[in-house]
């Protein structure tokens, strides 16, 4: 899967990462290792492109939106505290990571997304191991088949 997605995001010039939108601010475009705008779902931190080398760690959170790999778990920890509610065992009602008109709350799967290879994946305050959907791979743990 994750090999799927990084071909998602390749061009025709193979070295030139793709001109794809901010996983949280489709309105903002990146290519590569450049930092997205500050979101609510990280933290109110600049976090990696989608486009991003697995290893880019420029950003304020680096928890990459695609493969998950971050600095330490205490991103992860921060991330999953974004999306509790007050109930604790109710997870929150979040926009989907590609289609930000789209709401899912816990273990649900998001409509199909040309970045996920035109499958449905897991809802962001889905559980990291909820592999409920066509596509698995987590839009923040990153964790899926194969991963």
């Amino acid at each position: 899967w994750i090999h799927r997605l990084v071909e998602l995001h390749k061009t025709s010039a193979e070295d030139e990462p793709a001109h794809v939108p901010c996983t949280y601010d489709s309105s903002t475009t990146c290519s590569g290792n450049q930092c997205c705008p500050r979101a609510s779902e990280t933290g109110d931190l600049t976090y990696p492109c989608p486009s991003a080398a697995a290893d880019f760690a420029g950003c304020e959170n680096n928890t990459h939106p695609i493969y998950g790999i971050g600095p330490g778990a205490e991103w992860i920890h921060r991330l999953v505290e974004l999306h509790k509610t007050s109930a604790e065992d109710e997870p929150a009602h979040v926009p989907c990571t590609y289609d930000s008109s789209t709401t899912c709350s816990g273990n649900q799967c998001c409509p199909r997304a040309s970045e996920t290879g035109d499958l449905t994946y897991p809802c962001p305050s889905a559980a990291a191991d909820f592999a409920g959907c066509e596509n698995n791979t987590h839009p923040i743990y990153g964790i899926g088949p194969g991963a």
